[in-house]
């Protein structure tokens, strides 16, 4: 009889311990919103900075027209009907160690698709000396649609563009004031291969 009690309360005492220590978990889509339903874990929403404001102000003054930059230097590229080029591209972030450096790469495009990314340089900086992270701008369409993606998302973009045919040369992705809030795609020697 002492052992069934013995069993019992330990069986009793760990079923206790492992309630306790799990916690009610909310999925499925509407796990966002059910999360912060009565959650003394979920703190209330940050008040925007005077910093985030003023960002926010400038990027709203500036949106319209650098839409109409990109989309005016983008009719551009498309007037000239070009879809088969190759470019070097290379990428920048303040500070060696972001993953959103890439050094200069060379990309072939035929009939307005990627067929080759081929590194220019070596480095020894592994993060920097790599062929992916090209994807979304592998092909000056892309570049366009990401600009304005990041600008929808509410980022300032800015850009040089090539006179004659209109694709980006620098393109300035501010996303923060700061010494490392900025990212720059750098396209250089443009050449028509048709």
């Amino acid at each position: 009889m002492r052992t069934w009690r013995k069993r019992f309360l330990l069986c009793s005492f760990c079923c206790l311990v492992f309630a306790s220590c799990s916690e009610s978990r909310v999925g499925g889509d509407d796990a966002p919103q059910k999360a912060g339903e009565g959650s003394p874990s979920t703190s209330p929403p940050a008040t925007p900075t005077i910093a985030e404001e003023n960002f926010r102000k400038e990027w709203k003054s500036k949106y319209s027209q650098l839409k109409y930059e990109i989309i005016a230097a983008r009719s551009k590229w498309e007037e000239k009907r070009i879809r088969s080029y190759s470019f070097v591209a290379a990428k920048y972030r303040g500070g060696h160690t972001s993953p959103w450096n890439r050094l200069p790469v060379l990309i072939k495009v035929k009939e307005d698709e990627p067929i080759s990314v081929e590194l220019v340089e070596k480095s020894e900086h592994l993060i920097e000396a790599r062929t992916d992270g090209f994807e979304e701008i592998d092909t000056i369409n892309k570049l366009f649609a990401y600009m304005l993606s990041e600008l929808e998302k509410g980022w300032i973009v800015s850009a040089e563009y090539d006179e004659i045919v209109g694709y980006p040369e620098r393109v300035s992705i501010v996303e923060f004031i700061g010494l490392h809030g900025t990212r720059d795609i750098e396209i250089t020697k443009f050449s028509d291969d048709q």
